[in-house]
């Protein structure tokens, strides 16, 4: 090796060994030492280090709880379902036997056709029967046109309404009778808001 570069070598040498005994004493302990390199404490590191888990860790819960939380929604939509389905399947054996209990089912005169339909109202947790009439008034050209629900189980009126029409199904109406808990209705604006109640008995 050449001699004016062993001198720079030495002469570099000399310069680091007098920077390092300027250099304060380090304490002994490993985590209060410093680093030569990047003059960075090693417990702000060790800080850093250990916090970045507790960070991830609380970052990978919120996005579990995020992604159960539409699953849970889910599962109580499906469970909210399978249950509304299980009560019309109980409502559909009820209204059958409701109707066999009746004497409807066994009229087949043309001048007077009688059916039903069931549906389970979850708002009152009841299974209803619409049981809907249609009758020829002999010699008078007019029909009458009547729906009454009933509750299947307790086999009683919640209402009803029977209109009488000129001429036909179709036809005008020439009056209205309607009937809430087994009394009609006489009052103008107990009638006006009868129909949608009544009409809300089949939907709800």
């Amino acid at each position: 090796m050449p001699r004016a570069t062993q001198f720079s070598l030495i002469a570099r040498g000399s310069v680091l060994s007098e920077m390092f005994q300027t250099v304060p004493a380090v304490p002994e302990s490993p985590s209060d030492k410093i680093s030569v390199d990047s003059g960075e404490p090693m417990r702000r590191r060790k800080v850093i280090l250990v916090g970045a888990p507790i960070i991830f860790c609380a970052a990978c819960q919120l996005a579990d709880q995020r992604e159960a939380a539409p699953a849970a929604a889910s599962k109580d939509a499906i469970d909210a379902r399978m249950e509304e389905l299980k009560y019309s399947a109980f409502c559909t054996d009820a209204s059958a036997k409701f109707w066999s209990r009746h004497d409807w089912k066994d009229q087949h005169d043309a001048s007077q056709m009688t059916s039903y339909t069931s549906h389970y109202n979850k708002k009152l947790n009841k299974c209803l029967v619409d049981v809907h009439g249609i009758s020829l008034l002999s010699g008078q050209n007019k029909v009458t046109e009547s729906d009454h629900v009933y509750d299947a189980l307790e086999d009683t009126v919640l209402g009803g309404r029977v209109t009488l029409r000129k001429g036909g199904p179709n036809g005008e109406v020439e009056g209205v009778v309607v009937v809430k808990d087994s009394n009609i209705v006489r009052d103008e604006k107990e009638k006006a808001a009868f129909a949608p109640w009544f009409q809300d008995l089949m939907v709800e």
